[in-house]
C-alpha cells in the first residue's frame, strides 16, 4: 500500500518540519537559502503575538525565530518576512 506524500505547503506539515527544536538545522538551512546569508545558530521563539490593544486580535505565527545577529524571522508557507527587532509587537 502506497501512502500519499504530505505537502510541505500544508501549515501543519510546515510547522512540524521547520518549527521544532529537533529540526532546527533544517530551518537554518531554509532561512540561509532564502535570505542568502550565513546563519550559525537561531533560537525558536514563542509563536503567539499577544494583542497590544483592546480592539486588536492576537496572532499565532507558523514559526518565529531569532537569528544569531538578532534579526527576527517568521517564515510561513506563503513567504518569508524578516524584520528588525520589534518589542512593540510582543517579540523580544
Amino acid at each position: 500500500m502506497k501512502l500519499p506524500l504530505l505537502k510541505v505547503t500544508n501549515d501543519f506539515v510546515f510547522q512540524y518540519l521547520f518549527g521544532s527544536e529537533e529540526n532546527k538545522d533544517i530551518l537554518i538551512s531554509l532561512l540561509a537559502a532564502i535570505l542568502q546569508i550565513t546563519i550559525k545558530s537561531l533560537k525558536l521563539l514563542p509563536r503567539e503575538i499577544p494583542r497590544n490593544a483592546e480592539d486588536l486580535k492576537s496572532a499565532v505565527l507558523d514559526i518565529t525565530a531569532e537569528l544569531d545577529d538578532g534579526t527576527l524571522a517568521t517564515p510561513r508557507v506563503g513567504g518569508m518576512t524578516p524584520y528588525p527587532r520589534a518589542s512593540g509587537m510582543g517579540l523580544r
